[in-house]
């Protein structure tokens, strides 16, 4: 794979509230997890699937999530009256409006990297969140950055990854200690398990893998 394509459209924004409905509804005992969403879901129905704010909160933190600068009446025409918007109203306005440049590969020693490229990238959206990124290296364990920005990191993965599944794994117990942000969290302490995705150099090596149009699909 030589890019990673960035320009999202509605079906990617779609596949990235998904994914973070299979992550993050477990850990909130008021969410629904038994909602499947889709296009033609309501908004008020997603908001009880991942326990969301009110509408105006919650465009504010769409327009945090997606880099944007909607007005509230933008968001307030798509988000409201919430048993009768959907979620491809929802997603079809942040398509048209968001702008995550396509990456391309960086020279590290002579050579195209692609790998230093998307973790430039990824510590860029992060540190745009309000993420300390100064000492991240691809080295660096995830789990203390779950743990202290739990919602950055998995809005921003997501988007890189385009909604498609980073984390086979993500088991959990208790969450007391995470952000709660948009999250909306809950739940009281536990470790979180990521399976084979322990650092941000597998992080980076995933989002590649779930965007090569060549790889075998991930259930």
């Amino acid at each position: 794979m030589n890019i990673l394509p960035q320009p999202l459209n509605a079906l990617d924004i779609l596949n990235i509230f998904i994914e973070e409905h299979r992550i993050c509804s477990p850990l909130d005992f008021e969410a629904d997890v038994t909602i499947i969403l889709n296009f033609n879901t309501t908004v008020s129905d997603w908001r009880c699937a991942r326990d969301l704010m009110r509408w105006r909160p919650l465009s504010h933190f769409l327009n945090a999530e997606f880099n944007l600068s909607l007005s509230e009446e933008q968001w307030k025409s798509v988000l409201t009256p919430a048993r009768k918007r959907t979620l491809r109203e929802v997603c079809e306005l942040i398509a048209n409006h968001c702008s995550f440049p396509t990456v391309t590969p960086v020279r590290l020693l002579g050579n195209s990297c692609l790998s230093a490229a998307v973790f430039v990238t990824l510590k860029k959206y992060l540190a745009r969140r309000g993420v300390q990124v100064d000492n991240l290296k691809p080295s660096t364990l995830i789990a203390p950055y779950l743990n202290d920005h739990f919602s950055e990191m998995i809005e921003q993965i997501g988007i890189l990854a385009r909604g498609n599944k980073v984390f086979e794994v993500f088991d959990y117990a208790s969450t007391s200690h995470l952000n709660k942000s948009f999250f909306n969290l809950v739940s009281p302490r536990v470790a979180l398990e990521t399976g084979s995705i322990l650092t941000f150099r597998d992080v980076v090596e995933k989002i590649i893998a779930v965007n090569d149009p060549y790889s075998s699909p991930k259930s």
